[in-house]
């Protein structure tokens, strides 16, 4: 059936799924559902914003039983502004902070079907109504208009594909970003959401679509170009060659090569973008400028670690018994050591920091649980200058995820645990840092290639 009907009141809305219930009274004919509530009409269905009483909603749908009784559920609804006096009276005491019944209807006797356009245009009339002053006045004006505001930018982004809640996360996040208005924002360059976690560049190009955005547009091919940066990092890869990063970019915008190269080329000279020539292959080599400064400063840390002497220096020959004695008395795991493998142990046993690097096979693994095997057997060790007696030291073995830490536990024979849950993630952030550090001393990171 097809429905009009003043709202009375909203029953239920559901901001994430657009769900309401209302309570209507009809307007016109009632015949076909005068049978079941004369004067009142219980509808549902779906709405991008929250229905107000007063406002006029136009339906189709079907008479049937619900969980809120015999209702008509509403496969097709709509909401305009209110059409009839008493109908706007309601629509400004529901939706006006403080408007109340009474100076609703004041307001409506004073200026009937105008009231809005005073309110929006010509505040200042109001100033003539016994007991509304400026700050009143100043309050109404604000109120009508952050509500307008607040109601068109949700059927803004209803129309451009969002639901209600995430619609409003959307606006939330660039809210607290510093933008002020938001849909002016998102419609000159839509691709900006590409920034916010969550979104990608399929569905901000969607946006873009909708909005008529040119294909070719520099905002849509630089968010190109950082998607599949992003895909690759995401691969595991720090950096893409420049000439397959031209191509898949190409490839994923539906465009020439043409349009991505001068757009590229002005990423990289402005640093979002780094372009490195890899002296062995020739190739140029592209990374994100935000990663190759993270990778820089990751780099000084370990060389200026790896400058530090952790322990007192252990006589040569002892290493290399200790290193024979854990081989020899393995039991299987750990057949013997090459010379590469030998010389990794005496570096992890005279540096403060080590990197064990190398294809499958390599031995990697091997050369890891001899260094631990070793430690635990060294007598009285020094760690961190500080004599340990009476106790073996304390290792921890961590790795960037659940599968890889139980891996690293198989290879290691200790006990392995997430780089999160040793470091104690509290409430977004880490328990142990720099200020606090881990209580042990001798820590392995399995896997780094992964973070």
């Amino acid at each position: 059936i097809e429905f009009r009907g003043t709202i009375l009141r909203t029953t239920y809305f559901n901001e994430g799924t657009g769900y309401f219930v209302v309570k209507c009274k009809p307007e016109g004919e009632r015949k076909a559902y005068e049978r079941y509530m004369p004067a009142e009409v219980t509808g549902r269905g779906q709405l991008a914003v929250a229905p107000l009483a007063g406002q006029t909603l136009y339906a189709k749908g079907e008479v049937g039983m619900t969980s809120w009784g015999e209702a008509l559920t509403a496969q097709t609804v709509e909401l305009h502004t209110p059409n009839t006096l008493g109908a706007l009276e309601a629509y400004l005491a529901s939706s006006l902070e403080g408007v109340g019944k009474g100076l609703a209807k004041t307001l409506v006797e004073r200026y009937e079907g105008r009231v809005l356009e005073v309110i929006e245009a010509s505040p200042q009339e109001l100033l003539s109504l016994p007991g509304v002053g400026k700050k009143k006045v100043a309050a109404i004006v604000e109120s009508y208009t952050a509500t307008k505001q607040g109601r068109e930018l949700v059927l803004f982004m209803h129309q451009m594909g969002f639901t209600a809640a995430r619609g409003k996360k959307v606006v939330d996040e660039l809210k607290k970003r510093g933008v002020g208005n938001v849909e002016a924002h998102i419609k000159a360059n839509p691709y900006c959401l590409t920034e916010l976690w969550g979104i990608g560049f399929r569905k901000s190009d969607e946006v873009g679509k909708e909005l008529g955005v040119s294909a070719t547009s520099e905002y849509r091919i630089k968010a190109g170009v950082m998607h599949v940066m992003s895909e690759v990092e995401s691969a595991g890869s720090c950096g893409m060659v420049k000439q397959g990063l031209l191509e898949h970019s190409a490839e994923l915008l539906g465009l020439e090569v043409e349009w991505i190269a001068p757009v590229l080329d002005g990423l990289l000279e402005s640093k979002v973008l780094v372009g490195v020539r890899d002296p062995d292959s020739g190739l140029n080599i592209v990374f994100q400028g935000a990663l190759v400064e993270k990778e820089e400063a990751i780099g000084k840390v370990l060389h200026r670690q790896g400058t530090l002497r952790r322990y007192a220096p252990i006589p040569e020959e002892e290493r290399e018994r200790l290193i024979d004695e854990v081989v020899s008395q393995s039991g299987g795991p750990i057949k013997k050591l090459e010379g590469s493998q030998r010389a990794a142990v005496h570096m992890a046993m005279e540096s403060k920091v080590s990197v064990l690097t190398g294809g499958p096979g390599a031995g990697k693994t091997t050369v890891t649980r001899v260094i631990l095997d070793v430690l635990e057997r060294v007598r009285n060790p020094v760690i961190n200058g500080n004599i340990i007696k009476g106790r073996k030291p304390r290792i921890a073995v961590c790795a960037p995820t659940g599968k890889a830490a139980q891996r690293a536990k198989e290879a290691t024979g200790r006990n392995a645990m997430t780089i999160h849950r040793l470091l104690g993630l509290k409430n977004g952030r880490f328990v142990h840092n720099k200020e606090n550090p881990l209580p042990v001393d001798v820590l392995v990171v399995d896997e780094c290639s992964m973070l």
